[in-house]
């Protein structure tokens, strides 16, 4: 009995305990959530935490109010809880205004025309532009936006101005501007080498509509050292090729930046291809014939370079007893520089201007540049008379204006077109070429380019046809008798053919006609002869030519002689 009862007391005791343990072990809090004002978005606002554990808290919010955090600690809980939301007063989002731009007859080059802007910001101005208008900005201020904002572009007539530096330079300054109506433009420096500047035209004022003004420059005259630096980098050596591969030289002078340059067309006669020695001893093709006449004895080609330097063709005439300078390639020596006088401003030769002065030029200056004590261009170095005394000529630079333009040839077919039936074969038995003493030579078309007739040697010769005249001289130490002998080749030409003596006129710069020979036999043949008398020492000439009724399309072949 007594053990029953001890067991039964210690069994209550354990269940005692093991109920007092499991008690301890499982405690379960209450956690409740005040919104504080704000409202529940998402979560439990009453939960039941174990003791130890973690409460999870809810998602809420308040208008006008951050959330801060709650009043407890969440995270451990260890008693039932009442945990309050946290806020703090939100700062208001700043308001947004709209701006919107209006073009006012302008129109839109970039950005936009409707912002959305902060207030307080600033809007980004587009940019706009108006034909005939600058712009002179927006109505209202675009920085520091505060309303709803509508800017207008304005606008202020303008002018366009340009200024043309006439063959200078600016600079400094701009030569395109835009200027208010009634405003003055603000000219631009200039310079120009060897020029003085004097002023603008029309002179510098206030404007009302677009316009233009132009350099206004006045030549200065310079020293020869001056002159020769100013035009040799634009003269060029010619150098033009026969189909037989014969050679031709002679000169030329560039008048513009893109390779158009100025020769006598004599010094391209009879050839089909051709190059140019430029002054620092590069070569260049000449590529095509831009313009020529025979009888002005002028041409322009184009060669195979850009940006070369070029002279300017003078405005002005002139003067005789002016001081003029020549430059070319005398004889073949480059750049051969020479001066004189004008000995005649204005002298017509078979219909062409030209200037006779004291510039010594010779064979190789032909084309070359005439030019003025300023430098400019007044005359092309043409011929030299040989049996007068420092007699030389330059065709009057104007006479390019005589000039057909809007031509482009090569050579090769200037030389078709001028001799369709190719170069003129010597007369297989006219024995004129093998047996002559000497043979003309081209051009020798006026007393200033006679060929010298020597005593007692036969010259021979050709006419190329109506128009063509073969000119000869001889100079007498002495009164004395002259005998003339001229055969012509084909016996068909001797009804054309006509042939005249003459002597210089008291001035020098003409010739007079003395007398005709007459036709008659020589040795059986047609010939022209005659013998006439000379009362004074000096220079005489021969010319041959045929009448304008020549009928042959074949030159007439001849030989002739004087004898003293």
């Amino acid at each position: 009995m007594r053990k029953r009862i001890i067991a039964a007391i210690l069994a209550a005791a354990l269940l005692l305990c093991l109920t007092a343990c499991g008690a301890s072990a499982s405690a379960v809090y209450e956690v409740r959530f005040e919104l504080n004002g704000g409202t529940l978005v998402s979560g439990q606002l009453l939960q039941h935490v174990e003791a130890g554990g973690a409460a999870v808290p809810p998602e809420v919010e308040r208008e006008g109010y951050a959330f801060a955090g709650w009043s407890e600690d969440l995270e451990t809980i260890s008693a039932n809880t009442v945990a309050a939301a946290l806020w703090t007063k939100a700062e208001a989002a700043p308001a947004v205004y709209e701006v919107r731009f209006e073009l006012n007859g302008g129109t839109l080059v970039s950005g936009q025309l409707l912002q959305r802007v902060e207030e307080g910001g600033a809007a980004v101005a587009p940019e706009v532009e108006r034909e005939g208008y600058a712009f002179a900005g927006w109505s209202e201020d675009l920085d520091g936006i505060s309303a709803n904002t509508v800017a207008v572009a304005l606008w202020e007539s303008y002018c366009r101005v340009s200024f043309d530096a006439a063959g200078g330079e600016i600079v400094s300054g701009e030569a395109e501007q835009l200027i208010r109506r009634g405003d003055t433009p603000e000219a631009p420096k200039v310079e120009r080498a060897y020029y003085d500047f004097e002023g603008w035209s029309p002179a510098l004022g206030t404007v009302d509509k677009d316009c233009s003004f132009t350099a206004l420059w006045t030549a200065r005259k310079l020293s020869s050292e001056e002159i020769f630096d100013r035009i040799s980098p634009a003269v060029v050596e010619i150098t033009a090729y026969e189909p037989s591969g014969s050679a031709y030289l002679g000169s030329g002078f560039f008048i513009d930046d893109a390779g158009r340059f100025v020769t006598n067309y004599h010094v391209i006669d009879g050839t089909d291809r051709g190059e140019i020695a430029l002054p620092d001893g590069n070569t260049c093709a000449i590529l095509a014939v831009l313009a020529y006449d025979k009888a002005l004895d002028l041409a322009v080609l184009q060669a195979d370079i850009y940006g070369n330097a070029y002279l300017t063709i003078s405005e002005q005439s002139v003067s005789t007893g002016e001081s003029v300078y020549a430059l070319g390639s005398s004889q073949g020596l480059t750049s051969t520089f020479s001066s004189g006088i004008v000995s005649t401003a204005s002298r017509e030769i078979d219909g062409v201007r030209c200037i006779q002065t004291t510039a010594p030029i010779s064979h190789g200056n032909s084309g070359g540049p005439l030019v003025d004590p300023y430098g400019e261009v007044v005359g092309v170095n043409s011929m030299t008379w040989a049996s007068g005394q420092n007699l030389n000529f330059a065709i009057d630079i104007h006479e390019l204006d005589r000039l057909e333009s809007g031509q482009s040839l090569t050579l090769a077919e200037v030389y078709a077109a001028e001799y369709p039936d190719g170069a003129p074969d010597t007369p297989e038995d006219a024995g004129f070429y093998e047996e002559a003493d000497a043979a003309e030579k081209e051009s020798n078309d006026s007393f200033l380019l006679s060929d010298r007739m020597e005593n007692g040697a036969w010259i021979a010769g050709e006419i190329s046809g109506v128009g063509d005249m073969d000119w000869f001289f001889f100079e007498l130490d002495e009164a004395c008798d002259v005998n003339f002998e001229v055969l012509p080749y084909y016996s068909d030409d001797f009804d054309y053919l006509l042939c005249g003596i003459l002597s210089l006129n008291d001035s020098d710069d003409d010739v007079d006609l003395i007398d005709a020979l007459s036709p008659t036999k020589l040795d059986g043949y047609d010939a022209f002869t005659g013998t006439i008398h000379f009362d004074a020492p000096g220079s005489y000439f021969l010319v041959l030519f045929v009448d304008e009724t020549y009928p042959f399309d074949e030159p007439s072949y001849y030989a002739a002689r004087a004898s003293w």
